[in-house]
């Protein structure tokens, strides 16, 4: 949308938080057969076994990992969304899940991109002559408020999943270890904000790691925060 300069451009607030992952069960998982163009607003499939009309999805390919969302699951799969990275046919078309994160601080989200430039000097010249661009890096960062199971192993880069009934004989139960740390499939972050102009806005983080920095407080005078990093290749704005 046009720059407005009207003073209620600003943002206004947060409010959620969601994780995105593959569903562990029997998900609709198809590949596409034709081309996605950038801004395509659907796309050809083999098949539409286990998709419902407003199933999210990743589109994985050679564009990328998108996070998107279907229309009435058909085989020209309309999407939600225009689509923000061209795939080439083959892709996969898989059914996502989203986890709403609950509270986070009210630091907000934290988001931060960089990109390292390295000079490149030359004898005849008391200023570089030109910068070789170098690796650039997106990540976010925000402190998770819930103190429960699938928040820490969110943090600790973990796939979700406790065991237990929640009773004491049967506790709702996780295991944290070394050989679990980072090991999380394929997942996407939305955040989802609104402007004092009254206009929603989300930002998807997608293709996500976690960056694990868990330090936790448990106890004393500060309620416990729980650090999320995550470090990703892609991030999509949209405004309406």
């Amino acid at each position: 949308m046009p720059r407005l300069n009207n003073g209620l451009e600003v943002l206004k607030g947060i409010s959620k938080v969601e994780m995105f992952s593959i569903v562990s069960t029997t998900p609709g998982d198809t590949v596409t057969t034709a081309v996605l163009a950038k801004l395509g607003a659907s796309i050809g499939v083999l098949a539409i076994t286990n998709f419902a009309a407003a199933d999210p999805v990743f589109i994985i390919g050679d564009g990328g990992v998108e996070l998107n969302a279907i229309g009435t699951p058909n085989l020209a799969m309309p999407l939600k969304y225009k689509a923000a990275l061209p795939q080439s046919a083959g892709a996969r078309l898989v059914e996502a899940v989203a986890r709403n994160l609950g509270h986070v601080t009210g630091a907000g989200v934290q988001y931060s991109a960089s990109l390292q430039l390295t000079p490149i000097d030359a004898a005849t010249s008391v200023t570089p002559i030109a910068y070789q661009r170098g690796a650039g890096e997106l990540s976010a960062s925000l402190a998770l408020r819930g103190l429960n199971n699938l928040n820490i192993q969110t943090a600790h880069g973990i796939d979700e999943g406790e065991s237990g009934a929640g009773t004491e004989s049967d506790p709702y139960q996780i295991v944290v270890g070394g050989v679990d740390l980072g090991t999380h499939g394929i997942q996407c972050m939305r955040v989802h904000g609104y402007r004092f102009d009254g206009k929603l806005v989300t930002w998807d983080y997608l293709n996500i790691v976690v960056e694990v920095q868990a330090q936790i407080n448990k106890g004393g005078s500060t309620p416990a925060e729980i650090p999320l990093r995550v470090k990703m290749d892609t991030m999509v704005q949209r405004i309406w």
